[in-house]
């Protein structure tokens, strides 16, 4: 199969420029066409034209190039790949990927390569001004989000650790919000912390905010952290990590094939503000092609 390696030189505050080199490397060893982009919409513009020729994509960046370079593939039934060299990694690391040496990815396309295709699933959110963002991980608000903003703004730091010390900062600043969630039958109403609706059960470098959700099920499982002492949150934070974090009071977990969310503030995916709410969260079933290591 014919691939175009869409390459983000940007993902990983630098560290995409500092693969570069071995990048280019490994694709032009593989006969692979490589395009570095110098925006997301000129990468996806590029992918749209290689995918209307039959070729398959390589997503070479983190969750948002991924997540852009999925909505276009996912489109037209195409097929992709992925070298994560972002700072999260969310949606490779729940696909089995190697974040912490991304060139081995590689290996999965090459000619008799240990790959293997799956269909999974995609999120998608509708907003009431018709705009929709379609995500691989997490779409979240709350505190995620604040932290998120923040944490897009700094530069001498990457990685889980990163993400830790946005959360941690923070929670010092940030008050819960009075928000409703809208899961099938079931309606919830409170001041909250955050509200995670998870396609994989992983975001922000790490954290298993939603442990049960699987990437090709066809369900979204709901995080919401309900109001509750500073303190406690603080303390219980780490166990968000191991997955743990469920079995407390104050966090309840739905599930469902869509979710509404009404509340102040916005509402983020794939790393980036995806848009104001109120908003609509739903499941795209297996409409994304992918290769990845055997399960």
């Amino acid at each position: 199969m014919r691939w175009l390696a869409v390459v983000n030189p940007k993902a990983g505050r630098s560290r995409g420029h500092r693969l570069m080199p071995s990048l280019q490397s490994a694709l032009t060893d593989l006969g692979v066409e490589t395009i570095i982009t110098t925006s997301l919409a000129d990468g996806v513009t590029q992918a749209r034209r290689a995918l209307e020729a039959g070729v398959g994509i390589i997503a070479c960046g983190g969750d948002g190039t991924v997540a852009a370079l999925a909505a276009e593939v996912a489109k037209v039934n195409g097929v992709m790949a992925i070298v994560p060299t972002g700072v999260g990694n969310d949606f490779a690391r729940h696909l089995g990927l190697n974040a912490k040496n991304p060139l081995v990815s590689l290996d999965l396309i090459k000619p008799h390569g240990s790959g293997v295709e799956r269909k999974v699933d995609l999120g998608k959110i509708h907003f009431p001004n018709g705009k929709d963002c379609v995500f691989t991980t997490v779409a979240h608000t709350g505190v995620d989000g604040a932290a998120n903003e923040w944490a897009n703004g700094v530069r001498f730091i990457s990685g889980t650790l990163l993400y830790v010390l946005a959360v941690l900062r923070t929670l010092f600043t940030y008050r819960p919000k009075t928000v409703t969630v809208r899961v099938g039958e079931v309606t919830w109403t409170g001041a909250a912390w955050l509200v995670a609706v998870g396609n994989t059960r992983n975001y922000a470098g790490g954290m298993i905010i939603t442990p049960g959700a699987e990437v090709d099920d066809g369900w979204l499982e709901v995080c919401l952290i309900k109001k509750s002492s500073l303190t406690r949150l603080v303390t219980r934070f780490p166990s968000v990590f191991r997955g743990t974090h469920i079995r407390y009071p104050e966090v309840e977990i739905f599930r469902g094939e869509k979710v509404e969310i009404e509340s102040e503030g916005d509402i983020w995916a794939n790393g980036e503000l995806a848009g104001p709410l109120p908003a609509t969260v739903t499941t795209m079933k297996r409409v994304l092609r992918i290769i990845g290591p055997a399960t």
